[in-house]
């Protein structure tokens, strides 16, 4: 019985440990948006945060999701969770492009099961020192 209560404090704290959260900040996505980074989005290819979207019926796409990371190296949390937030989007065009899509809609964040449903700021996830990583899901419309 001691083995027991034992091995599953163990498996307790462990699980702890491994679910460990990161701290979370939030960034404008204009500014992200006016970078010389994002100039490289394929400007065919329309980006709408929030889900007050007026496209349901063009939905090609529904409930896509990306997860996308950038080190940090030196540089401010700011810049490397812009670089995220490209890469997200960079994801989301392609497969609008794969799709026949014009635009992507409805994007959200979605760290840590936190729906960030904003249209100013996107949630990025801080790994202190290593990395940046932006998670996102959206629809892609025609």
């Amino acid at each position: 019985m001691k083995q027991i209560i034992g091995l599953g404090l163990i498996a307790l704290l462990t699980s702890s440990i491994l679910a460990e959260e990161y701290p979370m900040e939030y960034f404008s996505i204009e500014d992200a948006m006016q970078s010389e980074l994002f100039k490289k989005l394929d400007q065919n290819i329309s980006f709408e945060f929030s889900t007050d979207s007026v496209y349901d019926n063009d939905i090609i796409v529904k409930g896509a999701k990306t997860k996308q990371a950038a080190k940090i190296d030196n540089r401010s949390n700011q810049e490397a969770c812009n670089e995220a937030l490209f890469k997200a989007l960079l994801r989301f065009q392609k497969r609008a492009l794969k799709e026949g899509g014009t635009k992507v809609v409805n994007l959200t964040g979605y760290a840590y099961k936190e729906n960030h449903d904003n249209k100013s700021t996107f949630q990025c996830v801080i790994v202190p020192n290593k990395k940046s990583v932006v998670y996102l899901k959206g629809d892609i419309a025609k």
